[in-house]
This record gives structure tokens, C-alpha cells and sequence, in this order.
């Protein structure tokens, strides 16, 4: 099934009876992957922001870790992306809004 052909089923309601069962998984699968990304994730990668990132403007910028904490990522961006997020700024986000560059 593609992605197409489910969001069409979803759609015509044929998942009610297990959306909540759907949206629990996809939300333990993202758990994890953060996990996992976390575990492997270490100071001096070079990372990009992806598109879940708020604000937009670091969407495939990229950065260097500067640590890795429990559930969040500190990095320093590479380049300007907007006049508040400017070279070498250090930012905190959670790891689900990165990935290896």
C-alpha cells in the first residue's frame, strides 16, 4: 500500500476502528528513533535540521553538535539562516529534528 493509498482510506474513514492504534504506533516509533539517535549521536557531528524544525528557516541547515543531553541536542549553526539564527548561535533542539549530514 502506498502512502497515497492510505491517506485515501483514511480518508473514506475505513481505519476509524484503529486510527488511535495507528497514531499510538507512530508515535512510540518516533520515540524510539529519537532514542536511537540520541545513543549514536556525539560532540563534533555534523548534523542537518529537518523539516519538523520550528522555526522553518533552519530547515537543511546545518550545524555542529556541541552536546547531546537526555532528550535534546545542543548544536551551533554553520551559517546565517535568518537574523536570529546567525553563525557560530548555539540552539537547543530535540533530536527527532535532526539528522546525520
Amino acid at each position: 500500500m502506498t502512502n497515497n493509498d492510505m491517506l485515501y482510506h483514511l480518508y473514506r474513514g475505513e481505519f476509524d476502528d484503529v486510527v488511535d492504534q495507528i497514531i499510538a504506533a507512530a508515535k512510540q516509533r518516533l520515540r524510539l528513533a529519537t532514542i536511537d539517535r540520541l545513543d549514536i549521536m556525539k560532540k563534533g557531528d555534523t548534523v542537518v535540521f529537518n523539516a519538523t524544525v520550528n522555526p522553518k528557516s533552519l530547515v537543511g541547515s546545518t550545524a555542529e553538535v556541541i552536546r547531546v543531553g537526555k532528550d535534546v541536542v545542543r548544536v551551533r549553526l554553520d551559517y546565517d539562516c535568518d537574523r536570529d539564527f546567525t553563525s557560530g548561535t548555539t540552539v537547543e533542539v530535540p533530536a527527532s529534528t535532526l539528522q546525520f549530514a
